[in-house]
């Protein structure tokens, strides 16, 4: 396999782990009731803003948006609410649909 094929492999599975580790975070937050019904967020907001940086400068991560539209489609609580002011995508929590 070549390097470069690794380094694509590498990138692809680092960002499949921040994303589910995301979405984990955001599951654990509605099961204790720190999420509302309703609540209202984009990509970004799941992070911290210093955290945000790193991932979103991070080598490849320009896709990491279009990653999380395909990962939350298998999340029915977590649906596409339309998009921001700024053309980002915007979810919302349903929570009659959560599951733990």
């Amino acid at each position: 396999m070549e390097l470069s094929a690794i380094s694509k492999q590498l990138k692809n599975d680092v960002k499949d782990m921040i994303l589910e580790e995301r979405i984990n975070f955001l599951n654990d937050s509605i099961e204790q009731g720190f999420v509302e019904d309703g609540y209202e967020f984009e990509l970004k907001d799941l992070f911290l803003d210093n955290d945000w940086k790193g991932v979103y400068e991070w080598p490849g991560n320009w896709r990491l948006g279009s990653a999380f539209a395909s990962t939350v489609k298998n999340y029915p609580h977590i649906i596409k609410a339309g998009k921001n002011k700024e053309g980002h995508s915007l979810y919302k929590i349903n929570k009659s649909k959560f599951s733990v």
